[in-house]
């Protein structure tokens, strides 16, 4: 189901040149994403309980701050480099939790009927307490605003992209799954951890014909600032 208003939001897509919605995760997730046909919320894997490929699924954000476990938070653009650098810093010592990967999504959720938007990280206090969190088109564009106002902090725009947030941990907010048909692509640190993850997910036999190996890429820029 779309928004009343889709194309309003189509046009300012289309206007801001907004090819792809970003998602990182552990490079083990993805044996849970493919034998379930996507990204899933927290509160949809609650449901399901335990599973042999999704039983293996480490929550990187334990608390959800941001109270809303029944969505999937995504990037515009590009990642949230700072987030995804606290993630991989916080759990370098554990081996299931070493490699990331970065899955490139697919614009047209953020007109999804019950897709919200959040100017700055969901998670925050500024967003949960003072500049919201809703689905509303007006919202979205605030993302794109010549300052953010966090109440602590002022945040500039800066002659950013059209299509680059103002802040670069604005989210979008979609609501119970995202399916692997609208993943454009599924980018890695280096070829290494592409090589090894593609083994890995072609030995299991439920999985191996759910994925378009095609997707897979290497692009070390994304993991970086900048």
């Amino acid at each position: 189901m779309l928004k009343e208003d889709f194309k309003v939001f189509k046009r300012e897509i289309e206007k801001r040149k907004i090819s792809g919605l970003f998602h990182f995760t552990p490079t083990i997730h993805l044996f849970g994403i493919f034998e379930l046909g996507g990204l899933v919320s927290r509160a949809e894997l609650e449901k399901l309980g335990k599973h042999e490929l999704t039983d293996c699924i480490n929550y990187p954000d334990k608390l959800r701050l941001d109270g809303k476990k029944d969505y999937i938070n995504l990037s515009i653009t590009k990642p949230n480099y700072f987030l995804l650098k606290d993630k991989k810093n916080r759990y370098r010592n554990d081996p299931t939790m070493e490699k990331w990967c970065i899955i490139e999504i697919d614009p047209k959720y953020i007109y999804y009927r019950d897709t919200m938007f959040s100017v700055t990280n969901a998670a925050s206090t500024a967003a949960r307490k003072i500049v919201g969190i809703d689905g509303k088109f007006e919202t979205f564009k605030k993302i794109f605003a010549e300052e953010i106002d966090l109440g602590y902090k002022k945040i500039p725009r800066d002659n950013k992209p059209p299509n680059v947030p103002t802040d670069i941990q604005a989210e979008v907010l979609v609501k119970d799954k995202i399916k692997i048909e609208d993943f454009i692509s599924i980018y890695f640190e280096n070829k290494e951890d592409l090589v090894i993850t593609k083994q890995a997910l072609k030995i299991i036999d439920e999985i191996r014909d759910k994925i378009d190996f095609s997707i897979f890429k290497v692009d070390p820029k994304l993991f970086k600032a900048g």
